[in-house]
């Protein structure tokens, strides 16, 4: 098989209903693809149950002139665009099987119909046979998968699983959840059978697909969406890359996204994007949607710009979905096309080069299956509060922690990750033990892979920490415990409520930089403890009049604190340095009424990595990220992203689907599109980067300048930023 997904930009797009698909318009697709750079086209093979080529198995497009599958693989290879169809699961992609066969639509736990079809019933004997016979027929490159409805509570999923587990399924709802992150009942049997079933059907799909391929075009790419996190490890073994769709939330997905931020920002994309690459090890393909509405044409270049750049940054495959938004806006096609020749020298730029390793950030999968909400959040928000304070971040799992993964890295954050396996445990000990650096935050390691308590937490050893005590607002946890899964919220937005708690640095200690005698102020949780006669305070928590606080006449963030209660902040040096944040301070939430704990949380990491960053950028505001990676040959990229944008975002009301067979098209699906209107430029942004030896500075604006050279550091300046930019340091 050729590798040529590893390193690709791709365009993705369909046809229009009622659209005549003559030979004119299949040239232009392709003609307009190649003049915007693309090497691959992702094309809508479905149309209301139609398929866009000849098939025994699916009906053509009503009005496809000739073969639109023929005609683009034979003028898009003539000028070496791969041809790449996707396929959907969804009710309107699949009208026709919908009203033939209504008992394959995928329902929920509630018995409702969703708004897609079951690929664990029947429909999933069709679309093999779909694939099979059209990529016979076809010389096509790849093949795309959007949804993957797998396993829902149709009747073909229900006895499936009484087949399975000699029981019937649980219904999602007896999991309610109580408080945020419990996902399972006290022992969890129940719930971690739903998820293995959910994970054995997608395993099952993923390799159907595959079969259909090998026997029928073996060299074809498989591609799939809505595999989030650690379901793109189960399914790794089958699809060759991943594309996860950055706005899909639990509404939409079986598999859920294991990224909580908010889905019209920037970010997420870039986490999903990370999370899929960092636990399957493939080529993963960045997603920027132009919206599925009525509002497609209203994405400007900037949009594109900025999230394509932060694509490349990861780094990974560019994709654009544009959703014939050129057709609306053609007077804008000058300045994309000039967008995507910059995205495509960038993303050449990046061939073979791997990030830069300096701190790595722990998302652990059993973590997450047990305390969800609350190991995400926390790991979210240090990633965001690290981009932000210019610190570079890669995010790394268990299993890579446990395979040696961590090599190179000067520091490991562990982001309230209650549940850890032994053998991570064990492997970040001996990170530790040969002079690595740790930051644990909160209840990590409280718990094993399982949901067990631990009689003393997993990384005491370490921290030199013996939890006594979880305090969080109106709840306690005093340890050891014997529930099988006890949940405390670590942060209570509830109306009505707003509980802050106060802390103050240890004045001198090296670990806090400038903030020494800052007041800072947070809202969260916090673990009180016995510690170490060897670990230092380098943070308190103070007393605080709550009573006062509460009152409205009162200014919430006055001076209220008393003296120190328990510390925030300790550290410790058994041989590489040790950092244990007591409270969760990673979710903005937490953050919000005090920017000083970004700078608390950045100093803390560099402390413990016992070196400063390769990248200083003191004196430019959060909004300017980065992203450093190298190539083998000792070239140094930086990625450079403005954020300074103003997002337009729809707001949470709901769709209804009603198709000719009546109402089994509802869905709540609520539109979760924004659109990035303009960016503030940033004028004369400057920033150094460690790279040893005489270089040479090329960027994909042409406007980057090496102003200075010295002690093997490499001083930038870049007139003028808009979205992004990416800057190459290579040896003269």
């Amino acid at each position: 098989m050729s590798r040529w997904f590893e390193q690709c930009t791709a365009q993705m797009t369909w046809a229009k209903f009622g659209e005549p698909m003559t030979r004119e318009w299949t040239s232009n697709l392709i003609d307009r693809a190649k003049s915007l750079g693309f090497d691959a086209l992702i094309f809508g093979a479905q149309l209301g149950g139609h398929v866009a080529g000849h098939s025994r198995v699916a009906p053509p497009i009503p009005g496809m002139e000739g073969d639109v599958f023929g005609q683009l693989c034979e003028e898009g290879h003539a000028k070496s665009l791969r041809i790449v169809p996707y396929f959907m699961s969804t009710t309107g992609a699949c009208n026709i099987q919908v009203r033939e066969h209504p008992d394959w639509i995928a329902m929920g736990p509630e018995g409702k119909a969703r708004m897609a079809l079951c690929y664990s019933s029947p429909f999933g004997d069709w679309m093999e046979a779909l694939v099979r016979d059209l990529y016979i027929t076809y010389p096509l490159d790849g093949i795309m998968f959007d949804q993957l409805s797998a396993a829902c509570y149709c009747q073909f999923c229900l006895e499936n699983f009484r087949r399975q587990y000699g029981r019937e399924m649980p219904r999602e709802k007896q999991f309610a959840r109580m408080a945020p992150g419990l996902v399972t009942l006290p022992g969890g049997r129940d719930a971690q059978a739903l998820y293995d079933f959910r994970v054995r059907m997608a395993r099952f799909f993923c390799y159907r697909i595959r079969r259909a391929l090998d026997r029928s075009r073996p060299n074809a790419v498989y591609i799939q969406n809505s595999l989030y996190g650690p379901a793109a490890a189960d399914c790794a073994e089958f699809v060759d890359a991943f594309l996860p769709e950055r706005h899909l939330g639990e509404s939409m997905a079986f598999m859920p996204d294991p990224y909580l931020g908010d889905p019209h920002d920037v970010g997420s994309m870039v986490m999903s994007a990370r999370l899929a690459g960092a636990y399957s090890s493939k080529p993963v393909w960045s997603y920027v949607d132009y919206l599925y509405f009525h509002h497609a044409h209203a994405h400007p270049p900037e949009h594109s710009h900025l999230m394509l750049m932060e694509a490349v940054g990861i780094p990974s495959n560019p994709t654009m979905v544009d959703l014939n938004a050129l057709d609306h806006t053609p007077n804008r096609r000058a300045d994309l096309t000039r967008v995507l020749h910059e995205v495509r020298w960038s993303s050449e730029a990046q061939r073979g080069a791997r990030p830069v390793r300096y701190a790595a950030l722990l998302h652990s999968r059993h973590s997450q299956t047990y305390f969800k909400e609350e190991h995400n959040s926390e790991f979210h928000g240090y990633y965001e509060v690290l981009r932000a304070e210019h610190v570079p971040v890669e995010v790394i799992t268990e299993r890579g922690v446990q395979e040696g993964d961590l090599d190179g890295y000067k520091v490991l954050i562990v982001p309230d990750a209650v549940c850890l396996a032994d053998e991570t445990i064990a492997a970040i000990e001996g990170f530790v033990e040969a002079g690595g650096g740790l930051l644990a935050t909160y209840r990590s390691g409280e718990r094993d892979q399982d949901g067990n308590l631990r009689s003393s937490a997993g990384l005491a050893g370490l921290t030199g920490v013996r939890p006594l005590r979880l305090v969080a607002f109106d709840a306690e946890l005093t340890y050891p415990s014997r529930e099988a899964m006890v949940n405390i919220p670590s942060i209570d937005v509830s109306p009505g409520k707003a509980y802050f708690r106060y802390a103050r640095p240890a004045a001198g200690h090296p670990a806090i930089g400038p903030l020494t005698d800052e007041l800072l102020v947070f809202r969260a949780g916090y673990v009180e403890a016995l510690y170490e006669q060897d670990t230092e305070t380098a943070a308190w928590i103070l007393e605080t009049d709550q009573a006062k606080i509460n009152m409205n006449p009162y200014n919430r963030r006055g001076l209220f604190p008393a003296d120190p209660l328990c510390p925030l902040v300790t550290t410790r040096e058994p041989a590489g340095r040790v950092v244990y944040v007591a409270a969760t301070l990673g979710p903005e939430r937490s953050r919000m009424e005090s920017y000083e704990l970004d700078r608390l949380i950045g100093d803390l990491v560099v402390w413990a990595a016992g070196s400063e960053p390769p990248l200083a950028a003191e004196e430019l505001p959060p909004v300017v990220q980065f992203s450093l990676t190298e190539r083998e040959d000792g070239t140094v990229i930086v990625t450079v992203t403005n954020h300074a944008t103003n997002p337009v975002r729809t707001g949470g009301g709901s769709i209804t689907a009603i198709g000719e067979a009546g109402d089994i098209l509802q869905t709540t699906h609520p539109i979760t599109a924004g659109s990035i209107r303009w960016i503030a430029h940033m004028n004369q942004i400057r920033f150094s980067v460690r790279a040893e030896g005489r270089r040479r500075i090329e960027s994909a604006t042409g406007t980057a300048r090496l102003i200075e050279q010295k002690d093997g550091w490499s001083s930038i300046e870049i007139p003028s930023l808009g979205p992004g930019d990416c800057v190459v340091l290579s040896l003269t």
